[in-house]
């Protein structure tokens, strides 16, 4: 299983893992540790090849690992394509949405003319039975919709263009 660990909301560690829910392995940048995590008075600790850890979950993303706070989201590989999806191409960075995997156009969040700000939805698509919000990459306004609700879509199909 794939999975994408964010720290602080900056750096994405792409990681594999095999086992189970507290035992097994993970692979990072093709190393392989061993990882058993366990609770222990309360606490989870896990134990990550030659060290150990104590984890703490705070919320709202955050966890204390051996009493320092870190922001952490972690993400299977479908939230992690969307959550990267589109960064435009000649046209600049973010006037360009496309739709990062197959999938059917659920919602349309927004209609031509309408300004829009750096991190609004603006379209939902359907894909692996999950509804995935596409955010804009930049602020501006709707030039132009290219699909509509219920349509199916092709992976890099141009749903919007902003101006």
């Amino acid at each position: 299983m794939k999975r994408y660990v964010a720290v602080r909301g900056e750096r994405v560690i792409p990681l594999a893992w095999r086992g189970n829910c507290a035992t097994g392995s993970v692979i990072h940048e093709e190393r392989e540790t061993a990882v058993d995590g366990r609770w222990i008075d309360g606490e989870l600790s896990v134990r990550l090849g030659d060290r150990i850890y104590r984890v703490e979950r705070l919320g709202g993303g955050r966890c204390r690992v051996n009493g320092r706070e870190f922001s952490v989201n972690l993400r299977s590989e479908l939230q992690h394509r969307f959550a990267e999806f589109g960064a435009g191409d000649e046209d600049g960075p973010g006037l360009r949405l496309e739709v990062p995997m197959p999938g059917r156009v659920v919602k349309v969040l927004v209609k031509p003319g309408e300004e829009v700000q750096k991190g609004q939805g603006l379209v939902i698509v359907e894909a692996m039975k999950m509804e995935n919000e596409l955010k804009a990459q930049s602020s501006g306004v709707v030039k132009t919709l290219h699909v509509d609700v219920g349509q199916s879509v092709e992976k890099g199909t141009l749903l919007l263009e902003l101006e």
